[in-house]
């Protein structure tokens, strides 16, 4: 890196950080005086992550120290780490909506497995990257071996995967509720039960047929 770049990184770094800090503590006020759940998320990006990338950006860009050097591959590591907490904390906001949302719709809640797919996808890409980006461990057979298994598993389970997702669509986009009269094929009735595996119709002699599942067709 020449002097000029070096100076340009030191102006931005003197110039911005403290601005960023700012904007991030009036942004945590303002969230602690509505009780917003995103409150927590905030702090910890502006006591974890900024820091953090303040003081990469202070030895890599500024100072010109080597990105392989051990120094650099923790600030690195303590960077991504408090990134990760951040974004699971901003997850789990997320997923405290949606287990609100079906409380006060009184329907079934998302199962938690679905739930934790999100948790499990940030753990997945965060440890991806900190090990083969940061700590530069090679991953290829590891990858390979995870999408052949990937693989076997989607086909093994297509079938189950197709009616999950099916019913998590319609937990999600809400066509009918219950109480509602619709008609799926030959089916028709009142919805008398909705949650992420089957949707469940009552026909007019007072049975519940086996055939009517979560994928139902929009109310008719």
């Amino acid at each position: 890196m020449n002097l000029t770049s070096g100076m340009i990184w030191a102006a931005a770094f003197i110039l911005f950080m403290p601005v960023v800090v700012l904007l991030a503590t009036e942004l945590e006020e303002r969230l602690r005086q509505r009780e917003s759940p995103l409150r927590r998320p905030v702090v910890l990006a502006r006591n974890w992550a900024l820091p953090a990338f303040a003081a990469w950006a202070l030895f890599v860009p500024v100072l010109d120290i080597d990105r392989d050097s051990p120094v650099v591959v923790a600030v690195a590591s303590w960077f991504l780490i408090a990134t990760a907490v951040v974004v699971l904390a901003v997850i789990g906001v997320l997923l405290d909506a949606i287990r609100a949302r079906s409380a006060r719709s009184g329907r079934q809640s998302v199962p938690q497995l679905l739930l934790a797919l999100p948790r499990i996808i940030a753990y997945l890409v965060a440890g991806w990257i900190l090990l083969a980006g940061i700590w530069g461990i090679d991953l290829s057979a590891a990858l390979t071996a995870l999408g052949v298994t990937s693989l076997v598993i989607s086909f093994a389970l297509q079938d189950t995967l197709s009616g999950l997702a099916s019913g998590v669509l319609l937990l999600g986009d809400q066509p009918f509720q219950t109480g509602d009269w619709i008609k799926a094929g030959d089916t028709e009735g009142i919805v008398v039960d909705i949650n992420w595996r089957t949707s469940r119709l009552r026909d007019r002699d007072g049975d519940v047929p086996r055939g009517a599942n979560s994928r139902l067709a929009p109310p008719t």
